[in-house]
């Protein structure tokens, strides 16, 4: 394997480091040259993770790591001038050079995927859109534990993720990835609407606002039902409830998906017991009143086919309100996103209906990876361990580089120079969450300058699923899989979205389900689950 250069690397510097004392012995018979000498070899062998880079300095011979990880529309074009600072700060530290790879979101599990089966060189990749299970399955990922890798290696990393996240980043108990420091929790059922609405109707929020609630004002739906009502009486024109199609599912019902909605977790807190989602009584209750909004008017008749964002028709005037998934900073980004171009703040407020909530993939969802094949294992643990504790580097590759990608401001934010912006930027990605440590990023403008210390927060006081760290790997059953997409997609929106009466399309699609193969798909996951519990200590 591999990390046997680890074992090999560490006896040769050892027997360097004494023939160095023998050598310098022989040279006199000082006590206070022995004395010296003996330090240094103590310091040498209590400390490897200096002596490998000293090492490497020494010989001016400086490994190329290869970095791998993808962004929404792929290589950005100052990413070469960010990878030549990058790799001049990794040599100074490190004594180490870098690659940085960097492909689009669309096409990275396959590209991935085969650079890995391949042999290509990829020392350090991400396994987000690939399956992390999947990966350590297939032996792409290398074993962080073997030898004490990650204890000797990367002590910094030990030191920044709660150990409950590296405990629940294993796979069959072994470590062959690690999470970022990002939001993983989520804050469900978040109806988001503009205060001037709620002013106009008349609605007391105000006086349902806590002291430990300053962005979000925790209610039930029913006081949701009632606002949209009055909504709806005072604006009849407007469409009071503009859908997100691509996350509506994830953000009505607090259930444990397992990597997707085929076989779920209804009451994750307690039980591992796989049931199916679309014949729960709570998914039922769900459509039934999306069914009410809709034959209410709250809903446009033309959701299932319009691509404009709610944001968008906020600022368009023919929308209110909308569902999203919380967490720090969010209100500052939804009043951003829903603000028109040189106008007033559009000030909102944020009803949430159900728990902060942590599923079992929020954690394994983008692993960071060691490749199994790399030929540097101690050096990309080393790369890791600078990339989740440095704020150098870790700034290097969310932002880019300070005074041409981003400047600061006089209040301790960045934002982009004088004549920049997303049109035009050389290096903005908008994946800085999946980089290792957001936490020692520095903040855009428009966030609080404490949002990553109330992300910390808020992982950790979520609720969180008796499944935490558990991936399902449905390579065995991806023909079902494929057909159960296939049906859901066929059925989900509209009954969701309140157009087809949701008991009688229910039926009919979990008859379509069954004869997918949601049974078996079903068995799988379960099966997995269980020997995932038994293997973890989960009852």
């Amino acid at each position: 394997m591999k990390i046997m250069k680890l074992k090999k690397w560490a006896a040769l510097t050892l027997c360097g480091v004494l023939m160095l004392s023998m050598l310098t012995a022989c040279q006199g018979d000082s006590t206070e040259s022995e004395s010296v000498v003996q330090s240094e070899v103590s310091s040498s062998v209590a400390d490897p993770v200096q002596a490998a880079i000293q090492a490497r300095k020494d010989s001016g011979e400086y490994p190329k790591l290869v970095i791998a990880f993808p962004t929404v529309t792929g290589r950005p074009a100052g990413a070469d001038r960010i990878q030549e600072k990058l790799n001049a700060y990794t040599e100074e530290k490190l004594g180490i050079s870098v690659e940085l790879e960097i492909m689009d979101m669309a096409s990275y599990p396959q590209s991935m995927t085969l650079m890995l089966s391949s042999g290509e060189q990829a020392d350090i990749f991400n396994a987000v859109s690939m399956g992390y299970s999947a990966c350590a399955n297939k032996g792409y990922c290398l074993d962080m534990g073997e030898d004490n890798l990650l204890e000797t290696y990367g002590a910094n990393i030990m030191e920044v993720l709660n150990p409950l996240y590296i405990e629940a980043s294993k796979v069959d108990g072994i470590q062959y990835g690690l999470p970022q420091n990002r939001d993983m929790a989520s804050g469900q059922g978040g109806y988001v609407i503009p205060k001037r609405f709620l002013d106009e109707i008349g609605f007391d929020y105000e006086s349902m606002r806590t002291e430990e609630s300053s962005d979000y004002i925790y209610t039930d739906i029913e006081t949701i039902d009632e606002i949209y009502a009055q909504l709806h009486e005072k604006y009849p024109d407007m469409h009071v409830f503009l859908p997100n199609k691509s996350s509506h599912l994830r953000n009505v019902l607090q259930y444990d998906g397992l990597g997707d909605n085929f076989g779920v977790l209804m009451d994750p807190l307690n039980t591992l017991e796989v049931s199916n989602l679309f014949e729960s009584e709570e998914f039922l209750e769900t459509c039934k009143r999306y069914y009410e909004w809709n034959q209410n008017g709250y809903i446009s008749k033309d959701a299932l086919t319009d691509t404009a964002t709610p944001q968008e028709q906020i600022k368009a005037g023919t929308g209110i309100s909308h569902l999203c998934a919380l967490k720090p900073g969010i209100l500052q980004s939804q009043e951003q996103a829903t603000t028109l171009p040189g106008q007033p703040t559009e000030e909102l407020v944020i009803f949430q209906v159900l728990d902060d909530f942590m599923n079992s993939g929020a954690i394994n969802g983008m692993n960071w990876c060691i490749n199994s094949s790399t030929e540097y294992p101690v050096e990309a643990m080393q790369v890791l361990n600078l990339l989740y504790s440095d704020s150098v580097a870790a700034n290097l590759l969310a932002w880019g580089e300070e005074n041409v990608d981003y400047v600061k401001t006089d209040d301790g934010h960045i934002t982009f120079p004088e004549g920049v912006d997303a049109s035009n930027a050389e290096f903005s990605h908008s994946v800085n969450w999946l980089f290792p440590n957001q936490y020692i990023t520095e903040v855009w403008v428009g966030q609080e300058l404490n949002v990553y210390e109330e992300t910390e927060k808020f992982n950790d006081n979520s609720k969180k699923s008796k499944a935490l760290g558990f991936s399902f790997d449905n390579s065995s059953v991806m023909t079902e899989y494929t057909a159960l997409v296939n049906v859901q997609n066929e059925y989900i929106n509209q009954i969701m979205l309140g157009f087809v009466e949701p008991e009688a399309a229910l039926k009919e699609m979990n008859e379509k389900l069954y004869a997918a193969g949601l049974e078996k798909y079903m068995a799988e996951k379960q099966k997995q689950l269980d020997v995932w519990a038994a293997a973890n200590g989960v009852a």
